[in-house]
Parts: structure tokens; C-alpha cells; sequence
């Protein structure tokens, strides 16, 4: 008897020590105001993003893998009658197949909008580089006979 009632005092003792001393008034979410956070911050950390995280490459590779073998299953299960009609891939070249992240930081660093202007006179430049894996996809799809037709706005 004595052991129950020892027992009971512990876990007393321990349920009431573990009860939340916490307020209402402090679970309130505090409010942040004035915070003057440039636009162009978000743009910076997703350009930095695009251009060195693992991440975006290895998404950008998953991607056309997964294009690979979407393509490879579809040329395998043509029937006769199919085979017979030519397979093409429409695409376009914009962060599809060019990363143009480049032209992004440009404009970032000189503090400038988008504008056709700019982005015609980049063009020219010719830096933009391929995205992870666009280029051996579309090879590929050529090595298969695959027309590829590229959009352009």
C-alpha cells in the first residue's frame, strides 16, 4: 500500500512538473513590420541556386533520364501501323534546353528589368550555356529518329 501510494505521488509529482507554464498572450505569432527586403534578393538566391546547387543539376539530369526512358518506351511498344507515323518532340529552348541564368545575374548586377532589348543583345552573346543533360537527350532522340522541332516565342 504504501509502494501504490509512493507511486502515485512520483507520477503526480511528474505529470503536474511536465504541465505548460506557457500563456495564450505567448503562443501569439509576433508580427514583423517594416521589412524592407529588396525584390531582387529572392532573385539573387535563386539565381545562385540555378547556377552552383547539386541539386538543380541532378533534377535537371532526372529530368531528361526520365525523358530517355518515356521515349525509349514509347519506341519500343509501336506497332506496325505506328511505326509507320514519325515521332517528333516539340519543345522549347528557353531553361528547357538553355540555362539562362547568366542573363539573369546580368541583370541583377546591373540592377536592370528584363526587357527584349537586353535580352536580344544577350542573345547575341551567345553564353548561354546547355541545361544538365538536354543536349545527349535530344542526340539521342535524333539517333533514334526522332524529329525535334524547337518553339520560339
Amino acid at each position: 500500500m504504501r509502494i501504490n501510494l509512493l507511486i502515485t505521488v512520483f507520477v503526480s509529482t511528474l505529470l503536474i512538473g511536465c504541465k505548460s507554464q506557457i500563456t495564450q498572450a505567448e503562443y501569439e505569432t509576433p508580427r514583423i513590420e517594416n521589412v524592407n527586403i529588396p525584390v531582387r534578393e529572392y532573385s539573387i538566391l535563386a539565381v545562385l541556386w540555378q547556377q552552383h546547387a547539386a541539386e538543380y543539376r541532378a533534377l535537371a539530369y532526372q529530368a531528361f533520364n526520365i525523358a530517355q526512358m518515356k521515349l525509349d518506351d514509347i519506341l519500343n511498344h509501336r506497332n506496325e501501323v505506328d511505326s509507320k507515323i514519325p515521332l517528333a518532340i516539340v519543345t522549347d529552348i528557353d531553361e528547357t534546353i538553355l540555362n539562362n541564368s547568366a542573363y539573369n545575374g546580368k541583370m541583377i548586377e546591373l540592377g536592370e528589368d528584363c526587357s527584349k532589348v537586353s535580352w536580344l543583345e544577350w542573345g547575341k552573346e551567345k553564353k548561354a550555356k546547355a541545361v544538365p543533360g538536354a543536349l545527349s537527350f535530344f542526340k539521342y532522340a535524333k539517333s533514334k529518329e526522332v524529329d525535334v522541332y524547337f518553339c520560339f516565342k
